[in-house]
């Protein structure tokens, strides 16, 4: 059985993409280990996750102070920490390490340089790295000459949109990378269940149309806009629900409408995400256009409201435009501004509902996490993992 080890920084409490794959690579008879990172006590050093191993090794610097004698403590527990993962990294023998995202890249190359070409590299970006929002002046070059130095080692690369796989083909000249989408696990060959869980939860009429925002309250991604555009509509006749939690919360519980028809849900667990979002009756992803890295995503959310059936409003992005407007599942607005939103809100309510539905049923069968499963088994198909 060949051994995979998938490297994340941070605790693996909730990210969906890396456990998906995890479990379609475990399914297929690859034996998987997660490596993370220990932050808190509280946080197993060592579980199981849907029968995925998860390793956790403790990062126990962060609240220290540097001076005098506390300093040396606060060397002391940085080069242990290091110590212990790149050890567990080099010593153990894996076919595959899988990085997930660029801070984790540094710890595959320092394996192929003590054990050679043993194992294969897979360097897995979870968005534009080194184009992220608030990436700027030295940290931002040092990513940039970092990335470009470490994906030369890789043997494979994968990204989230062909607008970022082109990119790394033009900036370092390398076969285009792999794209596997953040698509949510369902079974396609059923329709989704309509529920009833933000209409019960705050008691919103069944004659009103749900609109709802799912992931973090936080800058850049439109919920000022959208605050400000739900002003200027029927709010005896539409709800809106933020679906989240981040900075923005209080900006949120401020406006005028919260609590009437502005409501806030907290995050729920991912295998409860498609029931509460088919409550709801349209699905808003409304990110700015505030870096690079935002300007190409192709959010995970975005699939999730296709998977819960319902149509979308975005902002033109020129990903989310393009899908948007090829699958006809809703509507991109042609800026990202309240009149943009507006604009865009006013079309949708007009698109013919019965050909929008059949739209949403077509896409959905195409878009979820078994279309993307075969791209990623595929491409560890490609490794000649035997053959090492």
């Amino acid at each position: 059985m060949e051994k995979v080890l998938s490297i994340v920084y941070n605790e693996f409490i909730n990210d969906n993409r890396v456990l998906n794959q995890a479990i379609s690579l475990d399914n297929s008879g690859y034996d998987v280990t997660i490596l993370a990172l220990k932050l808190r006590t509280a946080v197993p050093s060592e579980e199981k996750i849907s029968g995925i191993k998860v390793l956790r090794i403790f990062r126990g610097y962060g609240n220290e102070k540097i001076f005098r004698i506390k300093f040396i403590r606060l060397v002391y527990k940085i080069l242990k920490f290091n110590y212990e993962l790149y050890s567990f990294v080099i010593k153990n023998d894996f076919s595959v390490i899988h990085c997930h995202d660029l801070n984790t890249l540094q710890l595959g190359f320092v394996a192929k340089l003590v054990r050679g070409n043993r194992f294969k590299l897979i360097y897995d970006a979870h968005e534009y790295e080194t184009q992220r929002n608030l990436l700027f002046g030295f940290k931002k070059l040092r990513m940039k000459i970092k990335e470009r130095f470490l994906i030369k080692f890789c043997d494979k690369v994968i990204t989230v949109s062909d607008s970022i796989a082109d990119e790394y083909v033009r900036l370092y000249g390398i076969t285009k990378p792999t794209v596997i989408l953040n698509c949510p696990v369902i079974d396609p060959s059923e329709e989704p269940v309509k529920s009833n869980v933000f209409r019960k939860k705050f008691n919103i009429p069944f004659s009103n149309k749900i609109f709802l925002y799912q992931g973090y309250l936080v800058v850049g991604r439109g919920i000022e806009i959208i605050l400000e555009a739900f002003k200027e509509l029927d709010n005896d006749k539409l709800s809106l629900v933020f679906m989240g939690e981040g900075s923005l919360l209080e900006t949120i519980k401020n406006d005028e409408n919260y609590n009437k028809s502005v409501f806030i849900h907290p995050f729920v667990k991912s295998n409860e995400i498609i029931e509460h979002t088919s409550s709801a009756d349209f699905g808003i992803s409304f990110i700015e256009d505030i870096s690079l890295s935002d300007r190409y995503c192709l959010p995970n959310k975005l699939f999730e409201y296709i998977a819960a059936g319902l149509p979308v409003i975005t902002s033109g992005l020129p990903e989310m435009k393009k899908f948007v407007e090829t699958y006809e599942v809703g509507v991109s607005a042609n800026e990202n501004s309240v009149d943009g939103f507006l604009a865009a809100f006013k079309k949708l309510l007009r698109l013919d509902t019965d050909e929008l539905d059949s739209n949403i049923s077509d896409t959905r069968r195409l878009y979820h996490w078994g279309t993307q499963e075969k791209v990623l088994l595929n491409l560890y198909e490609s490794l000649n993992i035997k053959q090492i």
